[in-house]
């Protein structure tokens, strides 16, 4: 008797970044992966940027990660998405939902995740917008 085959399919995850900054301001979003170079986002109050993919468990480790920059003096650079990230804190249909507020960056409205940094590097130069695995901007 023949081995049953049943093809692997991998579920969709979902990221979301939205921007949540009072005053009106203006929320520049560059995320990325070692594959995939998700482009500079510039999103107003109340918009969101977001993206679908499908982990590459068995091969690689599938990391996302994103530089966000609420205004010419502060950023923020973090891991966006991972599997344990994913795997703690992913909801309803695998979706991780970041959110830019005036205190910083939280995850899912509930949990805070980080608060932004001092400094921000010129968006008008590419490279310097490059992030790399451990999340220090290159030249």
């Amino acid at each position: 008797m023949a081995a049953a085959k049943f093809p692997i399919t991998w579920p969709k995850h979902h990221v979301h970044v939205r921007n949540e900054l009072g005053g009106g301001k203006q929320l520049l979003v560059h995320c990325k992966s070692a594959d995939n170079d998700l482009q500079v986002h510039y999103l107003s109050i109340g918009e969101e940027f977001s993206w679908h993919f499908k982990a590459e468990v068995l091969i690689a480790h599938t990391l996302f990660w994103c530089y966000l920059a609420p205004d010419g003096g502060h950023h923020a650079s973090f891991d966006a998405w991972t599997e344990d990230i994913g795997r703690r804190y992913e909801v309803k249909h695998n979706s991780l939902f970041w959110i830019a507020r005036d205190d910083g960056v939280h995850l899912n409205k509930n949990v805070f995740w980080m608060h932004w940094k001092q400094g921000r590097r010129n968006e008008g130069r590419k490279e310097e917008l490059l992030i790399d695995r451990n999340m220090l901007l290159s030249k």
